[in-house]
């Protein structure tokens, strides 16, 4: 998901974009393909900042692990459980980089 600029129109409201496992595999970027694919968003979420060079040839980007609280975990452990099951196995998934 990308939480970009604000809108004229909307001030107030961030934009959002999300990308799929399998729209990741096109960057060949192993180290954003493996944030994505090998970890458990039952214990923290993934926050990434994209950083675009002024050509727009190369971007720099940042990730960072945000814990998700026990008591949030306990308190949406139903809600959890249904969107972990329907995830692919680690195993499942194949890392495409530029060799």
């Amino acid at each position: 998901m990308n939480a970009d600029f604000r809108m004229r129109q909307h001030p107030y409201e961030p934009a959002f974009d999300f990308l799929t496992f399998n729209q990741l595999q096109g960057t060949m970027d192993k180290t954003l393909q493996e944030s994505v694919a090998f970890y458990d968003p039952a214990r923290f979420a993934m926050v990434f900042v994209f950083l675009p060079s002024q050509s727009g040839n190369s971007v720099a980007i940042w990730r960072q692990k945000i814990n998700v609280p026990d008591s949030a975990r306990q308190k949406y452990r139903a809600e959890i459980n249904a969107i972990t099951e329907s995830l692919r196995s680690p195993k499942e998934y194949i890392v495409m980089v530029d060799e």
